[in-house]
């Protein structure tokens, strides 16, 4: 299976917590460089930006502003989708 045979639904980054999960999807922005996306949220050009960041400084960050935030994921395991899950206008489906 390739990224472009994946369900339509399949969350782009995920990050789970015994509390419940955030998933998103697509791309608005993105950043290599930590710092620059640091700025973008101190600026308020981004409410929300997920992603990795390497352990080795040598090598680029993968940070992304998502399109589409779904969660949270309750214990239950229901999935729960709605605008403004983290408090800010940008989070929409």
């Amino acid at each position: 299976m390739t990224y472009l045979d994946r369900p339509a639904t399949a969350p782009d980054f995920l990050l789970s917590r015994s509390s419940g999960s955030l998933r998103t999807r697509g791309s608005r922005a993105n950043w290599p460089d930590p710092f620059e996306a640091a700025t973008a949220l101190r600026n308020g050009d981004a409410g929300l930006i997920v992603g990795a960041v390497p352990f080795d400084t040598a090598n680029r960050a993968a940070l992304t502003v998502p399109e589409v935030i779904t969660g949270p994921l309750p214990r239950s395991g229901r999935r729960t989708e709605g605008r403004g899950y983290l408090g800010d206008s940008a989070d929409q489906q």
